[in-house]
This record gives C-alpha cells, sequence and structure tokens, in this order.
C-alpha cells in the first residue's frame, strides 16, 4: 500500500463505507475481478476494526499497523460513549502505540471543536484506559509526544503525517491532560520521562503565552474558572507543580538532562531549576588524594 500521504489512507479509512460502492462501480466499467490490493486492504482495516470490538481473536489483516489503527479507532468513536473497548492486551504492540496516538489527536480535537464525536470527557476516558493498557505492557509510549525528535524509525516517519499540524502542536496538552493516569511509580525509574515532561511543560508554558491551548468554551458561553484544573492556567500549576514532586524521584542523569533543556530554553523558574541538578552538581566529586592534599583527609 502507498504511504506516502498517512493521513490521506485514514481519511480514506474513515469514508470507506461511503467510498467503496462508488469504487466498486467505477473499477467494474474498467476491468473484471476484484478491487486492487490496496483497496482492498481498506476494506480489510475497515472489517478488523468493527470486528475487533466484538472479539478478542480478531487477528490484524497485513498491511501497515497504522491503517488497522485508524480503523480500529474511528469504530471505538462511532460505537459511542458507554460502548465496549476492544481487548486491548490482545493488539500487536505496535497496533496499541498507534492506537494511542489516534486517541490522543481525539483529545485534542475533542478540544477544539464541541461538536466532535465524542466530548472532551469521553475522549479523555478512551485515551486513559489505551495508556493504561501502555504502561501495563511497558511500551515506549512517551516517545509519541516527541513526534518531531525521534530517530528514524518507522514510527518517527509516520506519525507527524497522521495528524495536521495544529493537533502536533497541541501534544504537551494531551501529555498534562493525562496527567491522573500516569504510573508514576515505574515513570520514576524511566530515564527519558522526566527530559520530555520537562520538554512539554516548556511548550505547555510556550502554548499559554501565545494563545494556543485551544480549550473549548464553556458550555454554557460563559467564561472558564482560571483556577479550573481543566483550565489552561490549572493545567499549567498542576504541570509545574508535578514537575518539581517528581524530579527528587528521578534519576539523576534524567534530571541532568531535564536541568539543561531549562538552561537551553531560558527557562527562569528558580525553584524548578533548584529541583534540577545541574552538569556539575551531577558530576560526583573527586576523592580526596591524601598524598597531595593532606588537610583534606583528617
Amino acid at each position: 500500500m502507498p504511504a506516502e500521504c498517512p493521513l490521506l489512507l485514514t481519511s480514506a479509512v474513515a469514508w470507506w463505507p461511503q467510498l467503496e460502492p462508488e469504487l466498486r462501480c467505477r473499477w467494474a466499467r474498467c476491468a473484471s475481478g476484484p478491487l486492487p490490493p490496496e483497496l482492498q486492504r481498506l476494506r480489510e482495516a475497515q472489517l478488523f476494526g468493527r470486528s475487533a470490538l466484538l472479539s478478542d481473536t480478531t487477528p490484524a489483516p497485513a498491511g501497515p499497523a497504522w491503517v488497522s489503527a485508524a480503523a480500529l479507532h474511528l469504530s471505538i468513536q462511532r460505537a459511542g460513549p458507554g460502548s465496549t473497548l476492544p481487548q486491548l492486551d490482545a493488539l500487536g504492540e505496535e497496533l496499541l502505540l498507534f492506537l494511542f496516538f489516534f486517541c490522543v489527536t481525539s483529545l485534542l480535537a475533542s478540544r477544539l471543536d464541541p461538536q466532535a464525536t465524542l466530548s472532551a470527557q469521553q475522549a479523555l476516558g478512551v485515551c486513559a484506559e489505551t495508556l493504561r493498557c501502555v504502561q501495563k505492557r511497558r511500551l515506549p509510549w512517551l516517545g509519541l509526544f516527541r513526534v518531531t525528535e525521534m530517530d528514524s524509525s518507522n514510527l518517527a516517519w509516520v506519525l507527524p503525517r497522521l495528524a495536521p499540524d495544529q493537533l502536533l502542536r497541541l501534544l504537551p496538552l494531551a501529555f498534562y491532560s493525562l496527567l491522573p493516569y500516569f504510573d508514576q511509580d515505574s515513570l520514576e525509574g524511566e530515564d527519558t520521562f522526566l527530559p520530555v515532561a520537562v520538554d512539554m511543560y516548556l511548550k505547555l508554558t510556550c502554548l499559554f503565552v501565545s494563545g494556543e491551548t485551544g480549550a473549548a468554551p464553556a458550555a454554557d458561553g460563559g467564561r472558564q474558572d482560571l483556577q479550573d484544573e481543566d483550565s489552561p492556567v490549572g493545567l499549567l500549576m498542576q504541570a509545574r507543580l508535578f514537575l518539581l514532586q517528581m524530579a527528587p524521584r528521578c534519576p539523576r542523569w534524567s534530571r541532568t538532562q531535564a536541568a539543561e533543556l531549562l538552561a537551553t530554553c531560558g527557562h527562569c523558574d528558580p525553584e524548578l531549576s533548584a529541583a534540577l541538578p545541574s552538569r556539575q552538581q551531577a558530576t560526583p566529586a573527586p576523592e580526596p588524594n591524601c598524598l597531595t592534599h593532606p588537610s583534606h583527609c583528617k
């Protein structure tokens, strides 16, 4: 299947029920036999997305995992609030990571558009449940929030092309919206966690300053309380408090990396900077040499 434009293919998956009859009709005029393999795979992905909600034994079809993940995510959305999620433990690792990414973008879309298929609270619930499974299986989900800085892997190439730039810019908002669902006990020993969390905090601050937090207007048309946990200010305060509490529990190497990130960005937060050691502080002091400095050994 050509994958030069993943966003176009995921759109085709979304519209497949409407596209298929027309495509079959046009194909029948040009040739006999079934649809081309590429279109057959779209159909198989659509069938997988529907059947995976009903059975935990449905195998994913051949082809890119992100196509199957897109189909499954669309089926979850169409099933509506209160529907049973698929057996996430039965999904392949790559497929589950892509599904989580689609859930994250859906969460962001729900904040931008009050008329989205799922409300922000419903989208958050689906996203949180998917994150729970991802963390339970110890999959590398943190890299999904730094899609523009990943290595040359397949995930790194595909992910930035699966969502519009507007949603990619808002990833820090989704990261800290999921804060209550983080498995902190496992994350505090993860070397990459604190640098990612600090990076998301810095970018969330930039979004707030530029007014790009993307919060949907209140349902009653009124202004959102600035101290509300779901408001941009409330989320920023929660993120900062979380970092202050979490930093001392993380590995020294990750704290050093996070401190360098703060310094590079010129972020001025004395309290947060104090919780993160500088490179000089992270380097253990040499043992005193009793031959050259006898006074140090008294």
